[in-house]
């Protein structure tokens, strides 16, 4: 964060990313970022959020479809997902978009979800070699019961997301399950500490506490 002063700001803006399990919290916690930094900066034009992998850009897109066949091999979809992450990151680092860049998602969810395929794509595409690097990664954590109720809440209110089958064969199936893939992301994130040594990762609970891993 030191090289991001006044005058260089924008090329190299203040980067959050929220990750997580799934109804963890993510996309709460990113609208009320999104909304502080915006009444902070005077307008949304500073801030820029996004959820990976991208609805709006061809890899993201691919990795959609590859994530919601249960049958797709995991290789598959974190080559696109890694894709994904390397067009975002030239991206930022290239055109600046805005102030603060807002991500949902990240490096810990592909780990996560595809394994350690998730993590060689990582390497492979040399991803933690961009210039513009989470300045905070903020893993969110709640128990299995309060995931439940809120993922049946959003299903009765919006209807069943993109990738719902996904999620029903993944870490929702079981409160076992659940609780393998929270340490993953802890797991995980130890993994990624060496590569991202100017990150600050954080845990917050369903309490809303925040702490330091």
């Amino acid at each position: 964060m030191d090289d991001r002063t006044e005058n260089n700001r924008y090329t190299r803006p203040l980067t959050i990313v929220v990750d997580g399990p799934n109804y963890a919290g993510k996309s709460t916690l990113v609208r009320k970022l999104r909304d502080t930094f915006a009444r902070a900066r005077h307008g949304d034009g500073f801030v820029h959020t996004a959820g990976f992998p991208r609805a709006n850009s061809y890899w993201g897109s691919q990795a959609r479809k590859s994530i919601a066949d249960v049958k797709s091999y995991p290789e598959v979809s974190a080559e696109l997902v890694a894709q994904d992450f390397a067009e975002a990151l030239q991206e930022a680092q290239e055109t600046s978009p805005s102030d603060v860049l807002i991500w949902d998602r990240f490096y810990l969810t592909t780990c996560t979800y595809q394994g350690f395929a998730g993590w060689k794509k990582l390497l492979k595409h040399n991803l933690f070699d961009f210039d513009v690097q989470p300045d905070f990664y903020i893993i969110c954590d709640v128990e299995y019961e309060t995931a439940i109720a809120r993922r049946n809440k959003r299903w009765e209110e919006e209807g069943k997301p993109w990738d719902a089958e996904f999620e029903e064969h993944s870490e929702l199936r079981s409160k076992e399950a659940w609780d393998k893939k929270r340490e993953l992301f802890l797991t995980y994130a130890e993994m990624c500490k060496p590569y991202l040594p100017n990150t600050v990762f954080l845990l917050l609970n369903e309490a809303n506490e925040l702490s330091v891993l």
